[in-house]
């Protein structure tokens, strides 16, 4: 629960670009979908912009298309045989938009370790009854 906690915090897009927050974006190549640490290598070039360093460069373009639609607000640029990804300034509705979902996440988490939580402590009011703690 905590991994996958953390996880999905990490996709969302704050104002500093992380090489990691492209990660879970998925790729159409070789006739699969694929991620992009499986097909590239994302560097900090500068503090707003991130380079991603694709090793077949026939996957450009996939690459290019799948940061564009992944929801992220970010417009790549193809540059020889990387992928240039200026990294916006952080807006007001952007930042509430994160917020919002952190918060959703916080609760979906939270339910979630109270259900697991109330799962146990059936377990062990059953196993008191039938005597075996």
């Amino acid at each position: 629960v905590q991994e996958a906690f953390r996880a999905e915090l990490a996709k969302l897009r704050t104002g500093r670009p992380d090489p990691g927050m492209l990660d879970h974006l998925r790729v159409e190549a070789y006739g699969e979908s694929v991620t992009l640490p499986s097909i590239g290598q994302a560097t900090l070039k500068t503090p707003k912009m991130l380079t991603i360093n694709v090793y077949d460069p026939s996957l450009l373009d996939a690459v290019r298309s799948a940061i564009q639609t992944s929801g992220l607000n970010l417009n790549p640029a193809v540059d020889g045989t990387a992928i240039n990804v200026p990294i916006p300034k952080t807006t007001k509705e952007t930042r509430e938009a994160s917020a919002k979902k952190a918060r959703e996440l916080k609760e979906k988490t939270k339910n979630s370790v109270n259900g697991i939580r109330r799962d146990l402590i059936k377990d062990v009011n059953d196993m008191k009854k039938k005597k075996v703690v």
